[in-house]
């Protein structure tokens, strides 16, 4: 009888050792545990304030800002997970080997394995400048037909750039690059900034991501004033030049090369340039001094330094022209 008992409790305890390892195997079967790494992970820091109480700042060390993850858990949440999901983070509060610490939605603690675990950082002097925003125009972007752009404001004009020192150091200009492509008005745009070196490349993004801004972003509003394009202006070269010729020689014809040209301005600029003849004229100059020529004189014209407040050369128009003074014997 007790033998009896004793077989049936046995057979109870293998039982129930069978349905948990079936019942193991049903759960592992429709959803099983794998593991999954994922590499180059980025890294960012926390508690940088830590540093910077202290004027300095925190630079990861050049290709050793990534590291490679190890999971462990459900197919199901594994087969969904991406780099994406994947937050790394270096505590500042641990300044020399940083440890890194790796947050994995759906994943324990447990089961997510870091590497390396301690990350190196160097320690710079923090620095800031101020910048004037200079604004450029997106490659080969154009309002419409007829306009041109006359004038670019960036708002805000200044920015102040804080960083590590080896960086904001080599800061040479900012720049607002702005798309004005099929703009029939004058208006706002928005702008991305671009910073460049004194090798007038840009920053990296890894130079960039070290910087903070005076600003909320790196995108900025500019404005863009249309100019309205005015054809055939004339260039008037009469009395353009000073002296008189040798004695028995006199002036012949003056020519301009362009003799016309087109330029852009606003509408107020045009409109008093119109009233005066539609023309631009050319004053005398020391430097265009024919006193004692016997031959021919030639001379260079900036016609952008001639050009009146709101007034500019169109796009695709020469900056010099090229006055010739004819000089002849008299009554030839």
């Amino acid at each position: 009888m007790k033998k009896s008992l004793m077989n049936k409790f046995t057979l109870k305890i293998l039982s129930l050792l069978i349905a948990m390892l079936i019942w193991l195997l049903v759960v592992n079967v429709q959803d099983p545990i794998t593991t999954e790494i994922f590499t180059d992970i980025p890294v960012t820091f926390v508690n940088e304030s830590y540093i910077e109480k202290s004027g300095k700042l925190a630079l990861m060390v050049e290709g050793k800002d990534t590291v490679n993850v190890r999971v462990r858990g459900e197919n199901s949440i594994i087969r969904n997970m991406s780099k994406d999901n994947i937050t790394a983070v270096a505590d500042l509060t641990q300044p020399i080997m940083v440890p890194v610490t790796v947050t994995c939605p759906g994943i324990k603690d447990k089961n997510v394995e870091v590497t390396p675990r301690n990350i190196p950082i160097t320690i710079e002097e923090r620095e800031s400048i101020d910048c004037i925003i200079n604004t450029e125009l997106v490659g080969e972007s154009k309002p419409d037909k007829n306009y041109e752009v006359g004038k670019t404001t960036a708002e805000p004009e200044k920015i102040t750039i804080t960083g590590p020192k080896s960086v904001v150091k080599n800061i040479d200009n900012v720049t607002a690059k702005v798309n004005v492509d099929g703009m029939t008005e004058s208006g706002e745009r928005n702008a991305e900034l671009v910073i460049y070196d004194k090798n007038h490349d840009e920053l990296t993004d890894k130079q960039m991501a070290s910087l903070k801004f005076d600003i909320p972003s790196t995108t900025v509003k500019v404005n863009v004033e249309l100019w309205r394009t005015l054809q055939g202006v004339t260039i008037d070269a009469l009395n353009s030049y000073v002296g008189e010729p040798l004695n028995g020689y006199q002036v012949g014809k003056i020519t301009s090369t362009p003799e016309n040209i087109n330029i852009i301005g606003s509408d107020e600029a045009l409109q008093k340039f119109t009233v005066n003849g539609n023309k631009l004229t050319i004053p005398a100059s020391e430097d265009r001094d024919i006193t004692g020529k016997s031959a021919d004189c030639e001379f260079s014209v900036d016609l952008a330094e001639l050009l009146p407040k709101d007034i500019k050369l169109a796009s695709g128009v020469n900056d010099t022209a090229l006055i010739k003074v004819s000089i002849l014997p008299l009554n030839s």
